[in-house]
């Protein structure tokens, strides 16, 4: 049954932008500028209001560390990384398109974060770039518009608007 309906967002629910925590205490959504997280159970009001950047396309991530330690997500000027436990934030630098997709490799070791065909491998406690993975050349639009992670086979697939699924192995990166 429907428990509750949640709004308060500047423009529409972005693409890939509805994430519980891993631990189920939090569910977060992103509606242009607008990052409303509540504790799950406690809808009247949200638990945190955090500030985004909007995507005129609606595709933007929000995520939960593999440990819910942090909460990341893009906004203006790069992406944004929260720490659950006092709400302070840091921005990581980048372009208008860094952060659209994101998700943690299965091990949690590593952050993957789109911007446009690259995708940058960071250190999940350090948020320092170890590594950019670059789509093959002259092979059409190759904006990556979605990601997923497997612990038990150690994959990072990242989908590309061009077409396909390239799987990265996550520690070898090829």
């Amino acid at each position: 049954k429907q428990v509750a309906t949640l709004g308060g967002f500047s423009d529409v629910i972005d693409n890939s932008a509805v994430a519980f925590s891993n631990d189920g205490k939090y569910l977060a959504a992103k509606g242009g500028t607008n990052i409303l997280i509540w504790q799950v159970g406690h809808w009247q009001s949200p638990y945190q209001r955090l500030q985004g950047a909007p995507n005129r396309t609606h595709g933007n991530a929000v995520l939960f560390s593999r440990d819910d330690g942090r909460f990341v997500t893009r906004v203006k000027g790069g992406l944004g990384v929260w720490d659950t436990a006092t709400w302070q934030s840091e921005i990581i630098p980048g372009s208008y398109g860094f952060g659209i997709s994101l998700n943690y490799t299965g091990n949690g070791e590593w952050l993957a974060v789109s911007e446009w065909e690259d995708l940058k491998i960071l250190n999940a406690t350090s948020l320092e770039q170890v590594r950019i993975l670059h789509r093959r050349a002259g092979v059409g639009d190759f904006d990556i518009v979605a990601l997923d992670s497997c612990q038990k086979r150690g994959l990072l697939p990242a989908e590309y608007r061009g077409g396909g699924v390239r799987p990265w192995e996550d520690v070898k990166w090829r």
